[in-house]
């Protein structure tokens, strides 16, 4: 029975039910309609996705005058990745275009937490010459902490009714959208807050290590 199964899952039974139904010479077999709209949707998705993080580490290289910063913001997409995953698993729906198009929007909300502490944590290093990078890294983390879940809460909270496909009868249709929302927003905050510090201190201790193997070749 095809009742209460996504498309993707209907073509590959499809697919297993035809390949004991002999084909002639001469002709071929493809699958098409509403299953092939689907692939070539995604795919331009998938376009429009690399394309955002490209366009976003061109801005963010030109506004934090780094190649190396941009990387440490962009490592928040994985980690929000984890969150969709999750969510999609406890909601019981598979991945769609739907929810594609709310990764697309995921994208350019959850680098926003990692901006603000990449942001702080320079400024208080100007501010504060004598501080270790420890002290700067955990006084970013505390500082910022609480309007970045501020800012997630509130997002989070107005997802919410969708994601619950609360309200009108077509609400079901964009609950992929808000699932991918809320479980990226939720899990990507929330391993932000630990994980883009340990990533700018790899990044820190590499930059330092490249910057005392120039100075040694100068010196010798």
């Amino acid at each position: 029975t095809l009742f209460d199964t996504d498309m993707a899952s209907a073509n590959k039974a499809f697919d297993e039910a035809m390949k004991d139904v002999p084909i002639p010479d001469g002709i071929s077999r493809n699958t098409g309609g509403e299953f092939e709209i689907m692939i070539d949707a995604m795919l331009s998705l998938l376009l429009a996705i690399a394309l955002g993080i490209l366009l976003m580490y061109m801005v963010m290289a030109a506004q934090f005058e780094s190649l190396t910063q941009p990387l440490i913001i962009l490592f928040t997409l994985p980690l929000a990745m984890i969150g969709v995953v999750l969510g999609h698993v406890i909601a019981g729906m598979p991945l769609s275009v739907v929810s594609c198009i709310g990764i697309l929007m995921l994208m350019g909300i959850i680098v926003n937490n990692a901006i603000v502490l990449i942001d702080f944590i320079n400024t208080a290093k100007k501010e504060n010459p004598d501080m270790s990078r420890t002290e700067l890294v955990v006084h970013a983390g505390i500082t910022r902490m609480r309007p970045v879940l501020m800012t997630t809460l509130t997002s989070v909270l107005g997802f919410l009714p969708m994601a619950l496909a609360i309200g009108s009868s077509g609400a079901a249709m964009m609950q992929p959208l808000a699932v991918s929302l809320t479980g990226g927003l939720t899990i990507g905050t929330v391993l932000t807050l630990f994980v883009i510090p340990v990533v700018y201190t790899i990044f820190d201790d590499k930059a330092l290590k490249r910057k005392a193997k120039k100075e040694a070749k100068k010196t010798e």
